[in-house]
């Protein structure tokens, strides 16, 4: 009961607000911020936490050579392209990160 009284929706807002404010990314620093806010939080409600380290194998999007798609017609004609870059809505926070598709190679499909 004591933690369901807790819960306040402007505590909600606040999170949220912050969590989402830089990249989530697995693996980097800004990932590792997010975990240590939560960490902290979750210490200060009287939580006992712990952090398991992993060695894992991950994909990162190539800024450099973002990912596109192309719908193009029978004729070669583009229809659609994506710009393969995310705009950046919050001028304070300017990283974000590219879309891709982790763990798949770059390829062509036709029908």
């Amino acid at each position: 009961k004591t933690f369901i009284s807790s819960i306040q929706s402007a505590n909600i807002e606040a999170n949220l607000k912050d969590l989402t404010s830089r990249p989530h990314l697995a693996g980097l620093p800004e990932d590792l911020a997010s975990a240590i806010v939560i960490e902290q939080r979750w210490i200060k409600d009287g939580l006992k936490v712990t952090k398991p380290k992993y060695n894992v194998l991950l994909s990162y999007p190539d800024d450099n050579n973002p990912n596109q798609v192309t719908l193009t017609s029978s004729s070669g004609t583009i229809i659609i392209q994506t710009s393969g870059t995310e705009q950046v809505y919050d001028t304070t926070q300017p990283k974000t990160v590219n879309p891709f598709l982790a763990y798949t190679p770059n390829g062509t499909v036709s029908s």
